[in-house]
């Protein structure tokens, strides 16, 4: 069922979806509300599960607010049990030419809350972006960005301290296995991405699994070599 209206100064728009089938894909009491006024809009998206194959997601749920200058995300999903697994609040601002990324407090992946370091930027600006004091920890584990300097096209550098992947990969997993799992460790370091982008990486999976099968642990170190090519090199034990 849709329906909408619009003036010149109001929007709504109301869309419901009891159940979708689309192949294996389904959408289960798919819901969206838009509502705007003035050149500000508020926007909601949920659904009960959406299934692609063997996984699926769990009463997810997406809102936020749209204005000339200012866009609100908040994302929120959780177990077929009803109890918030993943969610993650952002927004964005713009400055003249220039568009201002956040990530703001209230970060869980698999369940756990993490702190997130206030404040945090990636920022847009012409010819490219950079990324200031990024950062999002729990306990031993954390996840680390920053540019060298302010500016457009300086080294960026990525650390990975003791992450496990299931804090990401645990939320579309099936009931029976866990799509992958691991501790992450090491640093991908971004020279440049322009004219070409240039990488250097040291990481290490360890405990290294796949659908609940362990394949060991992995290194991967890999580095732009002339040209654009990329020089990997991959050992597992």
């Amino acid at each position: 069922h849709i329906d909408g209206s619009l003036t010149t100064r109001t929007l709504s728009l109301n869309i419901a979806a009891p159940n979708i089938v689309y192949g294996t894909n389904t959408i289960v009491n798919g819901d969206v509300q838009v509502r705007g006024a003035d050149s500000a809009f508020t926007y909601g998206i949920t659904a009960d599960k959406l299934s692609v194959g063997k996984f699926a997601l769990w009463f997810g749920n997406i809102h936020g607010k749209i204005d000339q200058n200012t866009i609100t995300t908040n994302i929120s999903l959780s177990d077929s049990t009803h109890n918030e697994e993943f969610a993650i609040a952002a927004d964005m601002k713009k400055y003249g030419d220039t568009q201002v990324i956040r990530l703001q407090k209230g970060l869980k992946l698999n369940y756990n809350v993490w702190d997130v370091k206030q404040p945090n930027s990636i920022v847009f600006v012409k010819g490219g972006f950079y990324i200031r004091d990024f950062e999002i920890n729990y306990q031993q584990q954390y996840i680390k960005a920053n540019s060298k300097s302010p500016v457009v096209n300086t080294p960026i550098k990525v650390e990975f301290d003791s992450f496990s992947l299931s804090n990401i990969t645990e939320v579309i997993s099936r009931n029976d296995s866990l799509l992958a799992g691991g501790v992450l460790d090491g640093s991908i370091t971004v020279q440049q991405m322009s004219p070409s982008v240039r990488i250097t990486s040291d990481l290490t999976i360890k405990d290294l699994s796949v659908l609940s099968d362990t394949l060991g642990d992995l290194q991967a170190r890999v580095r732009t070599d002339s040209g654009n090519s990329l020089n990997a090199k991959l050992k597992m034990t």
